[in-house]
């Protein structure tokens, strides 16, 4: 497969070992990528400085899990090993934790078809683990990140529709 564009195309070209194959990837948010090769996981994160990047590389043999998340207040996959265990963390732990990556509804297929790739390189089945809070327990909490300015309005609004039209 051909190596993609942008930044992870880029990183691909400087950092791939002899022989390595590109396999897919993924962007999430904000700006974090998600890569799989035929040796390897790597999380691309936006860098401090303009256009720099963060690579944190997840040899397949390291992996010990991948963990999928799907919440109201965000959903994220996380990527565990020994020096790097899955931990529940809040939004802002999920910002700074270099083994995982967010996304977003419009960015979760291709973020969950390159974590099922990494999840057969390390013959894991795929699980997505449900939301653990009601849906009344969601809609407040989609009201409390309204509130907070963290969403807007209308986006309150298309997720509360989605969720009511699940009850």
């Amino acid at each position: 497969m051909s190596l993609p564009g942008g930044p992870i195309g880029n990183y691909l070209k400087k950092n791939l070992s002899q022989g390595e194959q590109y396999i897919d990837s993924a962007t999430g948010v904000p700006g974090d990528h998600l890569i799989a090769t035929d040796r390897r996981a790597i999380i691309l994160k936006r860098g401090t400085l303009p256009g720099s990047v963060k690579a944190f590389s997840y040899p397949y043999t390291q992996i010990t899990a991948v963990d999928i998340r799907e919440a109201v207040t965000g959903s994220w996959i996380q990527i565990g090993t020994a020096a790097t265990p899955i931990r529940k963390t809040n939004f802002l732990g999920r910002l700074n934790a270099e083994n995982l990556v967010q996304y977003s509804w419009v960015t979760g297929t291709g973020i969950k078809r390159v974590a099922g790739i990494i999840q057969q390189r390390i013959g894991q089945p795929m699980n997505v683990a449900a939301p653990a809070a009601s849906i009344p327990d969601q809609i407040a909490q989609l009201a409390h990140l309204r509130d907070t300015g963290a969403i807007t309005e209308a986006e309150y609004q298309q997720k509360k529709q989605e969720l009511l039209n699940r009850m």
